[in-house]
């Protein structure tokens, strides 16, 4: 490897150096403290999904038939993200999607 760099010339061997110093205190910063944040968040994110899938859950009941729209409105998630909930009670078997695309999508209660 060595050889390798010398012949390409000394800017790319510095360059390399540079590099690998980097990501050696890239990766001792990230093993200190960085970890137990990113897990806190983790949970965080996750109690705030259930919590989400769950008011998604009984809206649907409530309503019987329910639109990507009224999880946007009701939720204040983006659409995207309604569609994933969506999606998501749709294979644990709470719903049903009646409709493939766009607009005409509706989602009811299973029975």
């Amino acid at each position: 490897m060595l050889k390798r760099i010398i012949t390409l010339g000394a800017g790319v061997a510095v360059g390399y150096i540079l590099a690998q110093k980097v990501a050696q205190k890239t990766e001792k910063m990230s093993d200190n403290k960085s970890r137990p944040h990113q897990l806190q968040m983790n949970v965080i994110k996750k109690s705030a999904y259930t919590k989400n899938i769950n008011r998604l859950k009984d809206l649907a009941e409530e309503r019987q038939e329910i639109s990507n729209r009224d999880v946007v409105a009701e939720l204040g998630v983006s659409q995207k993200t309604a569609r994933n909930y969506c999606n998501e009670l749709v294979k644990r078997g709470s719903l049903q999607k009646i409709g493939s695309t766009g607009r005409g999508v509706k989602f009811i209660v299973k029975k």
